[in-house]
């Protein structure tokens, strides 16, 4: 089975300096890597949850689009999270459900939270990954 990586000009090019792709391809499953609030200089975009998870969710459909798959085709998301919040929990989860409801059918999907201690770069507070599988 060929594999394909997918490495949108939108997003910050990992691939070649970092070994690491937007998402890879492989059949009809699209592993989308963690989507981090970065843009394409590496700047921290967002100064709270809110805005770097819709950074990141947007990264996301940014990365499904180039493979040619949906929201739909979204059958699990994992969340590491960065926030010692009480309140990060429901902001987080509000936007998910406020992306699936705006791009997608699907009300929910299979879905991990994980709350960290930090992640790859200091002031990010969340990254988001996931996959999806197109029908047959």
């Amino acid at each position: 089975m060929a594999h394909t990586l997918i490495n949108p000009r939108e997003l910050v090019e990992t691939a070649d300096g970092f070994g690491v792709a937007g998402g890879l391809v492989a059949g009809n499953t699209l592993y989308i890597s963690g989507m981090a609030p970065v843009d394409v200089d590496l700047q921290i975009v967002g100064e709270n949850l809110e805005e770097q998870t819709r950074f990141c969710f947007d990264a996301f459909g940014v990365v499904l689009k180039e493979a040619e798959f949906t929201w739909n085709d979204v059958v699990k998301i994992n969340t590491f999270v960065a926030v010692e919040d009480p309140d990060a929990l429901g902001i987080y989860c509000g936007l998910l459900k406020e992306y699936l409801e705006a791009n997608s059918s699907r009300n929910a999907v299979a879905h991990t939270y994980v709350e960290v201690k930090a992640l790859a770069l200091p002031g990010v507070l969340v990254e988001i990954e996931g996959v999806a599988i197109k029908e047959t």
